[in-house]
């Protein structure tokens, strides 16, 4: 990891730890998640834990260990920005289910070393990866939209196509879009894997509606 990349997990971990204590604004943490463009950000430091880890520059701890940072870092920080959107506040329950989540996605952290050091030995190159990384990368918006699914109650999302060129079929049915938070549950999140484009090649989202937030909860 380089100075900047260390710099940026520094501020983004003060960040994090502040707005659990209500130090910083929301206006002020939407900002800094702006500033440092969170998915661009993951995607660089995890891709080059997988070039560094391929060429031998790494051993397996050392990228697990980089690995599993980045993750908890990456989910935490997508399940605050969905709450923030909210106006709601971390409880034990929505703990537990993040908790949850990063323990599932770290499963799959031992098989890609596995996977990357038997390509390093076929010297088959390490191109094969870009997408899986891609796909971990968007793993803070799919965070950010279980957040909104868990917490919304009857708060009103409405499905909006992101910058992607071209959309699957799930997310053209889904776009513009608005059920209650609680019914979108019923339905594949924006980031899923379970959507034809397996939610890492689209940035479509969840956007909650202000007349929405008459009805959401506040876990205060």
């Amino acid at each position: 990891m380089t100075k900047r990349d260390e710099l940026l997990v520094t501020v983004i971990t003060t960040a994090d730890y502040m707005a659990r204590w209500d130090v910083l604004s929301d206006d002020v943490m939407d900002w800094i998640d702006a500033a440092i463009k969170t998915t661009s950000y993951y995607d660089r430091v995890m891709w080059k834990a997988v070039r560094d880890a391929y060429n031998g520059l790494l051993t397996a701890y050392e990228f697990e260990d980089i690995m599993l940072q980045q993750i908890s870092f990456q989910f935490r920080r997508g399940w605050l920005a969905g709450l923030r959107e909210l106006g709601a506040s971390m409880t034990p329950e929505m703990e537990a289910e993040l908790q949850d989540a990063m323990v599932e996605e770290l499963t799959y952290v031992q098989k890609l070393m596995n996977d990357i050091t038997q390509a390093a030995r076929d010297e088959s190159g390490y191109d094969q990866f870009r997408d899986r990384v891609r796909m971990w990368a968007h793993r803070y918006d799919e965070m950010r939209n279980r957040a909104l699914l868990f917490a919304g109650g009857n708060t009103l999302l409405t499905w909006e196509y992101g910058a992607t060129e071209d959309h699957c079929d799930d997310c053209r049915e889904y776009e513009g879009t608005t059920r209650a938070a609680i019914e979108w549950q019923k339905y594949k999140a924006p980031q899923s894997r379970e959507l034809e484009c397996g939610g890492w090649r689209c940035d479509c989202r969840l956007v909650p509606l202000d007349t929405g937030m008459l009805f959401a909860p506040r876990y205060r």
